[in-house]
């Protein structure tokens, strides 16, 4: 048995995990802008198929979920209306080579130039793909390609996401629902802000598959609250921001200037949202600059023994509902002392709000 002496000695020889350090872009210009309707919405048009199809868009809680996430844009789409033929005998064309053949015929006329993106088969996707740095990193990829097209056919056109969620074919059962879908969605949302996209439309509201906001009986899923706090606090001025001491594809940020809309905040104000794909908690430290400011945390949990594959969350350990059919709840931040570390659980997200930071470009 070890004496305590020696006990002593061997704890203290252990390292302790040292906190990622943020490196925050405060002082430029944005590096980008994107629409008051960044985060827009579909509706599949498998949904007009229903008798009960005006029934249930008149439903007043869905419509009082839908209104939380305004301004947006309403797609009324998907593969019901595209009255396609295709012949399985002969080779398919590479998508790029579509994009490009189109912008080069039509690109002038048109506003914007959509596309679709999704990053797993819905059918064979499991948890690891979810939380994979790999899988993510496709996104950034895919946009790339996307960009470098619209650049060299029709250049200064908008680049709008008409289409997207985790996993095509009507998503992951069991996953694209839960807790676990939202390090996909708050991921795209943080890259396509970051690369130039102007708008991400998500697939879908309501209706079909198991990648929906809200379920059959008008339950807001994980990624509708995920999608609300993201409208409440996300501005549309993308700003620089780095994580040093930590792998970057792991512990994943994002900076924008806080919404002005908020009544809480301010001009100056900047929102962080961040990612841990970590198995074990990490930690950010602001720089020192910015040790004495108010810092509010918005952390998202999931609520109930699922763990990552609940189909509930809490908010700063509250659980998310609404108050009834007319009224969403209060989001309340957790506001932490300044020089406070922020901390992130393993596989968990979040939004942090940094008062007065004043930020040139949110002024």
């Amino acid at each position: 048995m070890l004496a305590p002496p020696l006990l002593l000695l061997l704890l203290l020889a252990v390292p302790l995990r040292q906190a990622a350090e943020l490196q925050l872009g405060l002082r430029g210009s944005p590096r980008g802008t994107v629409s008051p309707a960044f985060l827009s919405l579909t509706l599949d048009a498998s949904l007009a198929r229903q008798p009960r199809f005006i029934t249930l868009l008149s439903n007043p809680k869905l419509r009082t979920l839908a209104r939380g996430l305004s301004p947006g844009f309403l797609r009324f789409g998907g593969t019901s209306t595209d009255f396609l033929i295709f012949d399985p005998h002969k080779d398919s064309t590479l998508e790029e080579e579509i994009l490009s053949g189109f912008l080069k015929s039509g690109g002038k006329v048109i506003d914007s130039v959509t596309w679709h993106h999704y990053y797993v088969n819905g059918r064979s996707a499991t948890r690891e793909d979810f939380l994979s740095p790999a899988v993510l990193d496709t996104f950034a990829t895919a946009v790339r390609d996307v960009l470098e097209i619209v650049a060299a056919t029709v250049p200064g056109k908008k680049v709008w996401l008409g289409e997207t969620s985790s996993a095509y074919g009507g998503g992951a059962p069991q996953l694209s629902n839960t807790y676990l879908a939202g390090f996909m969605w708050l991921d795209k949302l943080g890259l396509a802000a970051r690369q130039g996209i102007d708008v991400v439309m998500r697939q879908v509201f309501f209706g079909a598959g198991s990648y929906h906001l809200v379920d059959a009986n008008f339950e807001p899923l994980p990624d509708y609250w995920l999608s609300l706090l993201y409208k409440r606090l996300v501005g549309t001025r993308v700003l620089e921001v780095s994580v040093v001491g930590a792998d970057a594809r792991r512990l994943r940020v994002y900076l924008h200037c806080t919404n002005p809309q908020h009544p809480k905040y301010r001009e100056g104000d900047v929102t962080l949202f961040a990612l841990n794909l970590y198995n074990v908690s990490q930690t950010l430290q602001l720089p020192r600059q910015l040790w004495s400011k108010q810092v509010d945390q918005y952390l998202l949990l999931p609520h109930g023994k699922e763990s990552i594959l609940s189909r509930r969350v809490q908010l700063n350990g509250r659980l998310l509902q609404m108050v009834d059919e007319e009224t969403l709840p209060t989001l309340h931040e957790a506001a932490l002392a300044p020089g406070s570390a922020l901390g992130l659980p393993a596989f968990s997200y979040g939004f942090y709000v940094i008062r007065k930071a004043k930020a040139i470009a949110c002024i």
